[in-house]
């Protein structure tokens, strides 16, 4: 055929040809197609009802309708049902099945930066929940704050975005001033922003420890940063601190008591205090590590990409923002 033996020349398509919908079906369901190129008038079924059929079933396989002239209605109905594009007939063969490549391809291109992206912001959104960690967008401009999906569950939120001085409002009011005066450093100074504060889940009203560390993009006047909820290191390392000193208390309160304790015994009594000091300091480590681990997965996501390379038609043959002064703080 005359289109597939065009299309084939450029040697970067492999073009399968059937002359109905049913063939089309049993043709997908037998091999992969990187998109399909079909015409409106087919016996049975026509082009509009094929495409209404794979949108209705979740395919997002690239579409093209190729059509004939004066069909403008046909082209839109098309187009709003999930057409990615569309071709009219007529006019020499040549330039006609030129355009139909750069259509093709173009289509294509688009659909698999889409697919590269939507898979993209799945890895990065499963890392975050594996590692307990979101991320947060701030404009400057317009003070407001939008965030990953584990940002938001992470504060309990129920939306994606807001005004700032929303966002401002479940931090604990202890914690406000040292949040106000790292954002306005960030900013105005570009001074570090690495901050451990504590939220009240609006959810339930819990409340949290999180880490967060930002940058500040001077040129797109945006922040972008990172949220962690440390409430069970905080804990932890409360617990261990706890520990410690209940540990050194009972030591040097046996100690007082013994005015003659031998000192071979105090060895003793020292040497099981270190080591259950040494036990708890290990176990924050490796909990240190932990978060390490799933921080470094959480980077390794990033840079995942996928494509995919066959491209194929399946048609009836047609007859031959302002500055940092402007950041508001309270």
């Amino acid at each position: 055929m005359l289109t597939k033996s065009f299309l084939e020349t450029s040697e970067a398509m492999e073009v399968g040809t059937v002359c109905s919908v049913t063939d089309a079906r049993t043709a997908l369901g037998q091999k992969h197609y990187g998109a399909i190129v079909s015409d409106y008038q087919m016996p049975i079924e026509d082009g509009i009802q094929f495409l209404k059929s794979l949108r209705g079933n979740g395919d997002h396989i690239p579409f093209i309708l190729f059509t004939g002239k004066g069909r403008e209605e046909v082209v839109i109905e098309a187009l709003n049902n999930g057409a990615d594009s569309y071709l009219q007939k007529g006019g020499k063969p040549t330039p006609q099945y030129a355009e139909l490549e750069h259509h093709i391809g173009a289509t294509v291109q688009k659909y698999r930066s889409e697919e590269a992206l939507r898979e993209s912001e799945n890895n990065l959104a499963h890392a975050e929940r594996v590692a307990g960690l979101g991320h947060w967008r701030l404009d400057a401009n317009t003070q407001v704050i939008s965030g990953s999906e584990e940002a938001i569950a992470i504060c309990g939120l129920d939306k994606r975005s807001m005004e700032y001085s929303d966002f401002r409002k479940i931090i604990v009011s202890d914690y406000v001033p040292l949040l106000n005066q790292s954002m306005k450093g960030l900013i105005e100074e570009g001074k570090s922003y690495d901050v451990e504060v504590q939220i009240r889940r609006k959810s339930n009203g819990k409340i949290i420890d999180i880490h967060s560390i930002a940058e500040y993009d001077h040129e797109k006047k945006v922040v972008f940063g990172t949220l962690q909820d440390i409430t069970i290191r905080k804990r932890a390392e409360e617990t261990a601190a706890s520990k410690e000193r209940s540990l050194r208390d009972r030591a040097e309160e046996k100690l007082t008591r013994s005015p003659k304790f031998s000192p071979e015994l105090e060895e003793q009594a020292t040497m099981r205090l270190i080591h259950e000091l040494q036990v708890h300091q290990v176990e924050l480590e490796m909990q240190s590590q932990e978060l390490q681990r799933a921080q470094t997965a959480l980077e390794e996501s990033r840079d995942k990409y996928q494509g995919n390379d066959i491209i194929a038609t399946i048609q009836k043959m047609p007859s031959p923002e302002q500055q940092a002064e402007n950041w508001r703080l309270p």
